[in-house]
């Protein structure tokens, strides 16, 4: 499970951050997120153990819709559907036959995720700090305030205003990378790829 939360936390890190930090440093920061509404691109990801050895290889299709919706499709090694549909997440394992339903709030829990509150601003939670802005890459650095997070950081990487990457560390020691391709911004997507429907032959657990 440790897997679906850093999705939504990540995914929901890029959801609700916003102008609220004001520091020249994330100038760039602010201009991609801002003029963020929709974006669909391909994704791989990779998870490493604190040694720093490859565990597990996944790739498949990012569409997200700002704010609280979007759909994270694994297609390998094997498939599952997380879908946000602005109210509950839901996460179908298709091998098993099974469907987790959790409320959106709940889901989110100690990850970045809060940031989709529109309330918050990204400086009083995170601290900010740009790494390298260079023709290859522009990538910011944000560390949370809290120190019941369970991450440690996590780097936000842009190139030519399009999101390449992003990298997280977590407090067990793990590391998760995820690289992006043939991104799609702001194109009209189709609502029903934020609704999901279990279908009738498998389990729903409902961990609310």
């Amino acid at each position: 499970m440790m897997k679906h939360y850093i999705i939504l936390g990540l995914l929901f890190g890029i959801l609700g951050l916003n102008q609220a930090v004001l520091a020249n440093e994330t100038a760039l920061l602010n201009q991609f997120l801002d003029q963020l509404n929709t974006l669909q691109a391909q994704f791989q990801q990779k998870l490493y153990n604190e040694q720093g050895e490859l565990l597990e290889t996944s790739a498949g299709q990012l569409s997200l819709k700002r704010p609280n919706r979007f759909r994270w499709h694994y297609q390998n090694p094997y498939e599952q559907l997380i879908v946000a549909d602005g109210e509950y997440v839901w996460i179908y394992d298709t091998d098993l036959e099974q469907v987790t339903q959790r409320e959106l709030a709940q889901a989110l829990g100690n990850t970045p995720a809060f940031l989709i509150s529109p309330v918050h601003q990204v400086d009083q939670d995170f601290t900010v700090a740009l790494l390298e802005n260079s023709e290859v890459v522009t990538r910011f650095l944000l560390k949370p305030k809290n120190s019941e997070a369970q991450f440690s950081s996590i780097e936000i990487w842009l190139k030519d205003m399009q999101l390449q990457g992003l990298r997280l560390q977590d407090n067990l020691g793990q590391f998760t990378a995820i690289d992006f391709s043939n991104q799609v911004l702001n194109q009209a997507l189709d609502e029903k790829l934020f609704i999901f429907t279990p279908p009738p032959h498998v389990d729903v657990i409902q961990d609310m």
